[in-house]
């Protein structure tokens, strides 16, 4: 069984975790570059991305991972002597988009976006699959529960008192984003970011 630390902090750089590299040369009116690797022009100021505004392309610049084991059953054996103990259950996962900044985004504007996720081990991943946030960091469509379910034998010899658990790693993450949006009909480009929060938790550090 693989235990984890307490508290376990993962930094991701934005080269382990962007969609694109970044190799082209930007001048002072380009905004980074597409993934297509050429240029990406500047909007200048723009105070609302509309409907028709086209996300491009998501970087997450990095994650922090808090992680601790949660006991679901347990019990305890006195040698020479064998038991059996179960559990079963589930848990809700959450996510949601925080701490926006940039331009306004218009409240009938869906972000599609995919999720970091988190192995048993605490090691982070960017999901294949994309969900959809509304403008206000919601998540529009739940994320499955997880579900555990489980029978374990437990045994100690003569003079051993031996202790079994079965447990879950449950986590927080905070990821950093940026997303780039594009004006369709002028082909320039602007930026916003947040966070993106995630839990997998029943009772805080």
């Amino acid at each position: 069984m693989y235990r984890l630390p307490l508290v376990l902090i993962l930094m991701m750089t934005s080269s382990d975790m962007t969609h694109a590299t970044d190799t082209c040369s930007a001048r002072g009116d380009e905004d980074g570059c597409q993934g297509d690797n050429t240029p990406r022009v500047s909007c200048g100021r723009v105070d609302k991305i509309t409907r028709e505004w086209v996300l491009q392309e998501v970087e997450y610049q990095d994650s922090q991972v808090a992680s601790k084991r949660h006991t679901l059953s347990s019990m305890v054996v006195q040698g020479p002597g064998a038991g059996t103990f179960s559990a079963s259950g589930s848990k809700g996962q959450r996510a949601a988009l925080v701490a926006q900044t940039g331009p306004k985004i218009s409240s009938d504007k869906v972000i599609s976006m995919a999720r970091p996720e988190v192995s048993d081990d605490g090691q982070v991943s960017i999901s294949m699959k994309k969900y959809d946030f509304s403008s206000q960091g919601v998540l529009m469509e739940g994320l499955p529960n997880v579900e555990y379910m489980g029978s374990w034998n437990c045994k100690a010899k003569q003079g051993e008192t031996k202790h079994c658990y079965a447990y879950i790693n449950e986590y927080h993450v905070r990821t950093k984003y940026t997303l780039h949006w594009q004006n369709p009909n002028s082909g320039c480009s602007v930026k916003s970011s947040g966070e993106m929060v995630q839990e997998l938790w029943s009772e805080p550090i």
